[in-house]
């Protein structure tokens, strides 16, 4: 029943002790096969799945879509402000404490909110919808919080972000949906042999394990001795986490009152409101901090926050 936070647990210490196999640039060339190649059967599988006629329909609740994104690029940044305003105020790293503000100012994530909200019986389609609107928005908005926030100026590159979309969602979906008009018999006969939710799942496992065989391939490290830098990576691993949980408290309890009654869309809300992508924050973490000795150390809490929401949204799984 549980296999999936089992297979997540698997997957980081596998990249512990391997980080070459599924790094970027390592021995399966994971920045083609698994970057693009686990979201694009993500959203294949979503575009053969999803009705049309719900895909148009959830495209014109603006309301629906206006309020996610309030979560997701105001109501949440600001959480992490706060939070980081409160750190800051003790011993603790002040390059971690401004990652957990990156962390926090980034868009919700491409696939694992889509992958989740099916699972748990949300709306699908409303979620696939803001995982495309919430990453372009992002673009503008993120750097904006950044620089108010941390008086950092930078872009990523807008050209790859959306070219990567069009690559790994637009497209993938758009051959689904036809597969889905022009063969639905066949789509209902792959069905009953595979499980599409088991299979994003196993999508979701394989974008952690590339994520965390980058991280281990980079050695971050948070101390001069090693006992103090564990003790650092405890203490951000247990702040990271308290603060997905609180983010997650905070978006349940809009989405309760703002989805008008509605459980799906609630869910959908949950899984998109607080969730943060990695597709955005590492680049414009390159782009803003690059430069610095510690932009691995800046990238930590978006990496656990990341692992963090995987493992909460497998728990709420049906």
């Amino acid at each position: 029943e549980h296999w999936f936070i089992l297979a997540l647990g698997f997957a980081i210490g596998f990249a512990k002790a391997v980080p070459d196999f599924g790094r970027n640039g390592g021995w399966i060339a994971a920045q083609w096969t698994i970057k693009y190649g686990a979201v694009i059967i993500i959203f294949f599988l979503s575009g053969c799945s999803l009705k049309t006629k719900a895909l148009l329909t959830a495209a014109t609740r603006l309301h629906l879509h206006l309020f996610i994104q309030c979560i997701c690029l105001v109501l949440t940044p600001a959480i992490g402000y706060g939070i980081s305003r409160g750190l800051a105020r003790t011993s603790m790293n002040e390059d971690l404490v401004n990652g957990l503000v990156v962390a926090m100012t980034m868009p919700t994530t491409i696939s694992t909110n889509v992958v989740f909200t099916k699972q748990s019986g949300g709306n699908e389609a409303a979620a696939l919808i803001n995982a495309v609107v919430g990453n372009i928005i992002g673009i503008f908005v993120s750097p904006g919080w950044l620089y108010l926030y941390l008086k950092r100026s930078g872009q990523a590159s807008y050209s790859d972000v959306i070219v990567q979309m069009a690559i790994t969602i637009i497209a993938p979906l758009v051959v689904g949906q036809l597969v889905q008009y022009f063969g639905p018999d066949l789509v209902k006969k792959a069905q009953e042999y595979i499980n599409f939710g088991k299979v994003g799942n196993v999508m979701i496992v394989l974008l952690v394990w590339n994520t965390f065989c980058n991280t281990f391939h980079k050695d971050i490290h948070l101390g001069a001795g090693p006992r103090g830098g564990f003790e650092k990576q405890c203490v951000c691993v247990c702040v990271c986490v308290c603060v997905c949980v609180c983010v997650c408290v905070c978006v349940y309890v809009c989405a309760r009152r703002g989805s008008g009654g509605s459980v799906c869309d609630a869910v959908a809300v949950v899984m998109c409101g607080s969730t943060k992508t990695l597709a955005l924050g590492m680049p414009l973490i390159s782009v803003l901090f690059g430069k610095s000795a510690n932009a691995g150390i800046l990238s930590l809490p978006l990496l656990i926050y990341h692992a963090t929401q995987c493992l909460l949204g497998s728990l709420m799984i049906k």
